[in-house]
């Protein structure tokens, strides 16, 4: 089975949204409109019926925060599908560059930009972090002591963090 994926970046809120007609609504169609809305706390995917008894939009419906996420329109033979492809905040580097080189001619909001600099920051600041898990009981003293350490190594990496987003190194 054949399918084209386009993407749709100019869709970004409710007034120039994308808009699909003859969209199911019980045993009527109507119209759904789609949009990806941009918060400092991340982008999600939001669509909008029309109830075709009252000519009145419904209350939005909004997907869960991802970092960044771009709308896409799938052709699957004679079916048309709008959904989207997205980075999450705990993305791996490979997903990272997959999705940039998906979305290499899109242009991007200053909030989407942002986001993904700071993703890309994480995935450089992680790149060579490993850690550990024990089971073992502790005394407190022991416990203090482990502690002190796991705040200086969230220390580090929040210096190694805020070095890579400032140098855009990724």
């Amino acid at each position: 089975m054949k399918y084209t994926m386009i993407l749709l970046n100019i869709h970004n809120k409710e007034d120039n949204a994308f808009i699909v007609h003859n969209y199911p609504y019980g045993f009527k169609r109507t119209d759904i409109k789609y949009w990806i809305e941009s918060t400092k706390r991340g982008d999600r995917f939001v669509s909008m019926t029309l109830n075709p008894k009252t000519n009145q939009w419904n209350k939005p419906k909004k997907s869960t925060y991802n970092a960044v996420m771009i709308m896409t329109k799938t052709l699957k033979e004679d079916k048309t599908f709008i959904s989207y492809i997205g980075l999450y905040p705990t993305t791996d580097r490979e997903e990272i560059i997959k999705f940039c080189d998906t979305i290499k001619d899109v242009v991007l909001n200053s909030l989407q930009t942002e986001q993904l600099k700071v993703l890309k920051a994480y995935s450089k600041a992680y790149e060579n972090v490993t850690y550990r898990i024990s089971g073992d009981s502790k005394t407190e003293e022991e416990q203090k002591e482990i502690n002190k350490e796991q705040d200086k190594i969230k220390e580090d990496i929040n210096k190694s963090v805020n070095h890579h987003y400032q140098e855009g190194d990724f």
